[in-house]
Formats: structure tokens, C-alpha cells, sequence
């Protein structure tokens, strides 16, 4: 799926605690510990220590971002560490079921006390562990790669240019030859139409039964 990489280790986590300690600069940082500067900004954000009650405490600690490091890997793991509604939920996707629609199914029907959120499952089919499986190919658009959370879709059109409206010859405004004008229904509640004629623009009021 995407390129190996290895999990921030507690002794790294220290090397990184003791260097904000000092107040190094991040290019330092980065350049001291080996690792890209988007792994140290989401290491910092993600487990980082925050209580409304003692803002006083709040900051990066070693020990306790390793402890939350592992408490989100336990969270994402749900379905490894329940076989049975793993399989519940391979099931429900080779039936054609969303993630959206398999995390709905499981609260309205009850079908499991675990509670899934479709990230979750999403996680879990392009993980590294499960993705020899293959359970993409269920998925609407069958995608061999996630795109990541956020990015923008393409605002390019899907009609070909070849058939794009300024490809038109230019006989076609002047609507003189059959099959280059139409008309517009528009049915009102009084159970009149009006009918606009794209040719002669006008339109005509005719009862509609």
C-alpha cells in the first residue's frame, strides 16, 4: 500500500523530550533525530499531554506520549482484536455494504456492542497487515490507494474535449436545421405547461392532461 516505515520508539521519544526541554530549534531537531518534520509536528500534536483542570501540565512528555501512542494503536485495532466481528464486517462488505452503511447497520440492528466508525474500518482494509486481502475490490470505487483525509477532489470535467460545447460548429446557434432547438415542459400546479420554444423563444401556455 504504501512505503514501510517504523513507529516513534520510547527512547526516541525521550531524545525528542529532552531537546524541547533545551527549546532547540525544530530544524535541529529534525536534523538531530533522522526523522521528516511532519513526523515531529504530528508526534507533538497527537500525544502531547492536555487536562483543562491543570493547564499548567500540559506539554510533550515522553513516558505519557508513548502511553498515548499506544491507546490510539489499541483503538484502530478493534478489528483485529475481535475475530468475530471482523468477519461480521467482511461479510456485510462482500454483500456490498459501505463502511457507512456496515457502522449504521451495527447500531440499529444491534448487532454488535463494539461501536465502529467508518474511518475505522476504512484503517483496516488498507492497512499493511490486511491489505494482501484485498478488500478494497468491495469498496464503490475499488481504489488500490486511499486518498488522504481532506484532499480535494479534481474540479476537472469528465466530458472529453472533443465533445465539450465550444467543439460545436457554429450552425448549431443559429438553430435553423432540425435537431438543433428543443423545447422545456414545465408543469405548474393549475395543470397548465408551458413549453419554450428555444428557437423562437416564445412560449405558450397548453393544458396538460
Amino acid at each position: 500500500m504504501s512505503n514501510c516505515y517504523s513507529q516513534i520508539t520510547l527512547a526516541e521519544r525521550c531524545r525528542l523530550y529532552a531537546l524541547k526541554q533545551r527549546k532547540a530549534p525544530l530544524g535541529d531537531i529534525v536534523r538531530l533525530m533522522g526523522c521528516h518534520r511532519l513526523t515531529i509536528y504530528r508526534e507533538i500534536r497527537r500525544n502531547s499531554f492536555r487536562d483543562a483542570e491543570l493547564p499548567e501540565y500540559n506539554g510533550y512528555y515522553s513516558v505519557v506520549a508513548d502511553n498515548i501512542s499506544k491507546e490510539l494503536r489499541t483503538r484502530l485495532r478493534k478489528l483485529r482484536c475481535h475475530p468475530e466481528l471482523r468477519n461480521l464486517v467482511i461479510e456485510q462488505l462482500e454483500a456490498h455494504w459501505s463502511p457507512e452503511q456496515i457502522c449504521g447497520r451495527l447500531i440499529s440492528h444491534k448487532l454488535s456492542a463494539i461501536r465502529l466508525c467508518a474511518e475505522t474500518i476504512y484503517r483496516f482494509f488498507y492497512s499493511k497487515e490486511e491489505y494482501s486481502l484485498k478488500l478494497y475490490k468491495h469498496l464503490p470505487e475499488m481504489r488500490t490507494k486511499r486518498c488522504p483525509r481532506g484532499t480535494r477532489k479534481s474540479r476537472r470535467s469528465r466530458i472529453p474535449e472533443e465533445f465539450r460545447i465550444h467543439q460545436r460548429p457554429d450552425f448549431i446557434g443559429n438553430r435553423r436545421q432540425f435537431g438543433n432547438w428543443g423545447g422545456d415542459l414545465i408543469i405548474s400546479r393549475s395543470g397548465k405547461s408551458l413549453t419554450i420554444s428555444r428557437f423562437s423563444r416564445s412560449q405558450t401556455m397548453v393544458p396538460y392532461w
